[in-house]
């Protein structure tokens, strides 16, 4: 009887040794798609929606070695790329930023201009070079601001006359641990004058998310 109970015991320590193991390697896999970088996005339908040809153009010419300036001369009517295989969040990931211009739209007022706001913008993209595809994880249209799941970031009324728009380089080193770039932008009437408050979009690096908002100048440095 006592040699039965020992293997019984045996069986059953190893079967929760097992289960132990098996456990342990599920909670690991969890985490690790959780936390993964790896740009395998599930980018909602409501977000982003067939094909791409800017992003397969942007691709397609870095592949071959073209330059800012080179890929600007063979883009399609109206998009500017801005920012070329930049990691411009601190992230190790590269990015791309591309405007959409419209030749309508006003030029912003002087007043605009002087605080830094030198482009008049239709919309705005900023992709990230995940493997061999570019992945969407910011736009602007003139109806709103979504990041790549599709949330959008602020209300708005729509910007029949576009944003005034700015770049500029931002550092904070208890956020972010080398220099990243920040956007500005404001909505605009057919005068080229402000309608609304200055929005500032950003890469907030807690939730490895683009945000946006309007009650802060820089990130880190707001409450919600």
């Amino acid at each position: 009887m006592a040699r039965r109970k020992t293997v019984n015991y045996n069986i059953m320590f190893a079967a929760a040794m097992i289960l132990i193991i098996i456990t342990a390697i599920w909670g690991y896999m969890i985490m690790v798609d959780d936390n993964s970088d790896s740009g395998n996005y599930e980018l909602s339908s409501e977000f982003y929606e067939g094909s791409d040809s800017i992003a397969d153009d942007l691709l397609s010419y870095s592949q071959k070695g073209h330059s800012r300036s080179e890929i600007n001369e063979n883009l399609a009517e109206n998009f500017e790329l801005l920012i070329h295989q930049e990691d411009i969040n601190a992230d190790v990931w590269m990015e791309y930023v591309v405007t959409q211009k419209d030749p309508s739209l006003p030029e912003p007022h002087r007043s605009l201009s002087e605080d830094g706001y030198d482009q008049v913008i239709k919309g705005m993209i900023i992709y990230r070079q995940a493997d061999q595809n570019l992945i969407p994880v910011f736009t602007l249209t003139p109806e709103a601001m979504r990041n790549e799941n599709g949330d959008l970031l602020l209300s708005q009324v729509e910007a029949k006359h576009g944003y005034a728009f700015q770049m500029y380089d931002y550092e904070d080193q208890d956020v972010y641990h080398q220099t990243v770039k920040a956007f500005n932008i404001t909505l605009l009437d057919e005068q080229g004058l402000p309608i609304s408050d200055d929005i500032t979009i950003y890469w907030d690096p807690v939730l490895n998310r683009y945000r946006a908002t309007n009650t802060f100048g820089a990130p880190g440095t707001y409450s919600e």
